[in-house]
């Protein structure tokens, strides 16, 4: 099953997830990985910054907890993407979130909880690597 990238066929997307979810366990896996799917699969749709090299926008994707746990990250695998991510008018995975939240949460009412890092945080974490790669030189 795919879930589409338009608010017309997301609610019966989602609606079939939910069903799935609510079957077991192991299909609370299948739903998360569902959800992580089109998220990615938005954002490098929509995202709008111009990617010259085309690294950036191919490197957003997810992986799902490797112990079998009903949970997964998605990512951008640049370490610069948080610097596109903070620029006014541009995102690399928020924009993404901020689409599907709403229709997430009224769906599965609290069942699929969407994490969000502490983007500040993760600013420093790279302006730190960016000046050791420069001071190595």
């Amino acid at each position: 099953m795919r879930i589409s990238g338009t608010m017309e066929g997301l609610d019966e997307a989602l609606r079939k997830t939910a069903a799935l979810a609510r079957v077991g366990p192991m299909k609370w896996r299948d739903a998360v990985e569902l959800v992580l799917r089109e998220l990615r699969d938005y954002a490098r749709q929509h995202a709008p910054f111009k990617d010259r090299t085309g690294n950036l926008r191919n490197s957003i994707d997810f992986e799902m907890d490797p112990g079998g746990a009903p949970a997964g990250t998605l990512f951008a695998g640049m370490r610069y993407a948080i610097f596109v991510e903070r620029r006014a008018g541009y995102w690399v995975l928020q924009g993404a979130i901020d689409f599907y939240r709403p229709k997430i949460d009224q769906i599965f009412k609290g069942l699929i909880r969407i994490e969000t890092p502490d983007l500040e945080a993760e600013a420093r974490k790279a302006t730190i690597y960016y000046r050791e790669l420069r001071r190595r030189g």
